[in-house]
């Protein structure tokens, strides 16, 4: 009787989770907290063609519908920003601008309800005359006379206007703000966009085309400081959910919103905003914020490191980076991308700030010896490795000493890695660092460390050559002019076994004169 009770109160579980989730599908619209991977289901407006009352701007709205559908991929790529244009595209989309015109000059004579039933009307392919007229007026007084229109209706026509997604899930906001340039214009639309209500403003935020892109992403196209400072109020205040989901949804190629914005931002103040912003995030958002990639194999870090320009900028960033556990650090510091490239690469490819640098390198110092010989140690496509990156890049001698530092506390094998490995081109890390840094103070500590290699070590940083047939003497004869250095550099070539200073004396580069 017990194992009978035991089998029928498991089956019973079983038919009770079966019957959850029928349920789940049949009330998904309203138990969306349950099952949050369903999405919205589209807007789909009421008015049709046909039921709209006859008038000059129906005419001129059917003929505007018939006349694109005619374009057969005539337009292409040619509405994007920049693109060039042929002389049919020019013709067409002239054409299709006459059309807009005599739309919005028909809706002059209508009452507002009127106007707002023409609104409403959707292309076969979902499309409505604000999202056509977003995408392909360029003119700003045409804009404007738009807006003004739309700027008439009620609240409930407008809300309809801002969520009605295409056949490809675009929805009115991304079109403009993609395709309009017009400051005056954007500005307008924000206004606009912040009078609808907490529920409209998510929905627009959060709302993703079939590229998988969100509304904020199509900031990237925006460059107005005043307009972006409007988008980032808008921002600020949703609730956290809504936050939370705008900055971690990834679109098709797996790019986020902030990947969007450090790669594409440049102004210092909206810079500051954003950071300020995610500084406000939960740890689980920073968290995936910080270790999400792209298709590229890159992270947000990366992009921090290789487009923000400002220090205060910077400083918010590795605040931030401080704060995470050193588990995430772990991750950004030694995770590669496609190329092979490293969060430590790049810090000292494209960062030249000491003050920034500096931070850097504490954190650095504070990875547990298996991080840091990995960040030492680890090749890009290229074969380069962060040490060999640090003698090309960097200048600042402070900064240059806090590495050899660093290097010298790591263990003989790493140092010897460090010492041996060849890049793609044949270059070791001893021949960039004679032939790119000039400080003597920090050359005396790059000959110091090399003199406690093994004797095998030594023999091979100089022997080995590049592509070029050159050999590390042959840089330090080339770039090395100081005599204490050079002295340094002749007591150790003395200690080399007679057949290597033999095979140094014979070797021959591609450069003759050399």
């Amino acid at each position: 009787m017990g194992y009978f009770r035991k089998y029928t109160n498991a089956y019973s579980s079983k038919i009770k989770i079966i019957l959850f989730v029928i349920l789940c599908l049949i009330f998904k619209d309203k138990l969306s907290w349950a099952w949050p991977m369903f999405k919205e289901q589209r807007v789909i407006l009421p008015i049709t063609m046909d039921s709209l009352p006859e008038s000059p701007a129906k005419t001129a709205l059917g003929s505007l519908f018939a006349f694109w559908d005619k374009r057969n991929g005539i337009i292409g790529d040619s509405t994007h920003r920049g693109a060039k244009k042929n002389n049919a595209q020019k013709a067409f989309l002239k054409s299709l601008r006459e059309g807009i015109i005599a739309v919005i000059n028909g809706l002059q004579n209508l009452t507002p309800a009127e106007q707002a039933m023409v609104f409403q009307v959707q292309h076969r392919k979902g499309w409505i005359f604000l999202a056509f007229a977003a995408k392909y007026a360029e003119d700003p007084d045409i804009l404007e006379q738009l807006f003004t229109l739309l700027e008439k209706q009620s609240a409930a026509v407008q809300k309809q206007i801002f969520m009605v997604q295409d056949e490809c899930n675009w929805t009115f906001p991304m079109q403009a703000v993609s395709a309009i340039e017009d400051s005056s214009i954007l500005k307008r639309f924000f206004v606009l966009l912040q009078k609808q209500s907490i529920a409209t403003q998510e929905r627009v935020l959060l709302t993703q085309n079939d590229g998988g892109w969100i509304f904020p992403m199509y900031v990237r196209c925006i460059e107005d400081f005043g307009v972006l400072e409007q988008f980032f109020a808008l921002l600020e205040r949703q609730n956290a959910a809504t936050q939370e989901q705008v900055f971690t949804i990834q679109e098709k190629d797996n790019w986020t919103f902030p990947m969007f914005v450090v790669g594409s931002i440049e102004d210092s103040n909206i810079l500051t905003r954003f950071f300020a912003l995610l500084k406000k995030q939960s740890v689980a958002t920073q968290e995936l914020v910080l270790s999400m990639q792209n298709n590229g194999g890159w992270i947000f870090p990366m992009y921090v490191a290789e487009d923000i320009g400002d220090f205060g900028v910077l400083e918010q960033f590795f605040a931030l980076l401080k704060n995470q556990s050193a588990a995430m650090r772990e991750y950004v510091f030694t995770l590669q991308n496609k190329d092979g490239l490293t969060f430590p690469m790049q810090v000292v490819m494209y960062i030249g700030d000491s003050n920034i640098l500096e931070q850097f390198f504490t954190l650095l110092e504070n990875q547990s010896a298996a991080t840091q010989e990995r960040i030492f140690t680890t090749q890009d496509k290229d074969g380069w490795i962060f040490p060999m990156l640090v003698a090309r890049y960097v200048e600042d001698s402070g900064i240059l000493k806090r590495f050899f530092t660093l290097l010298k506390n790591q263990n003989a094998a790493v140092q010897e890695q460090v010492f041996t490995i060849r890049d793609k081109d044949g270059w070791t890390f001893p021949m960039q660092v004679v032939s790119a840094i000039e400080d003597l103070s920090v050359l005396e500590q790059f000959f110091a460390l090399l003199k406690t290699q093994s004797v095998a070590t030594q023999e091979r940083v100089f022997t080995e050559q590049n592509s070029g047939g050159w050999i590390f003497p042959m840089h330090v004869a080339r770039y090395i002019e100081d005599p204490n250095i050079l002295e340094q550099f002749s007591a150790l070539l003395e200690k080399q076994s007679a057949a290597v200073r033999k095979y140094i004396s014979r070797v021959s580069n591609q450069d003759t004169d050399d």
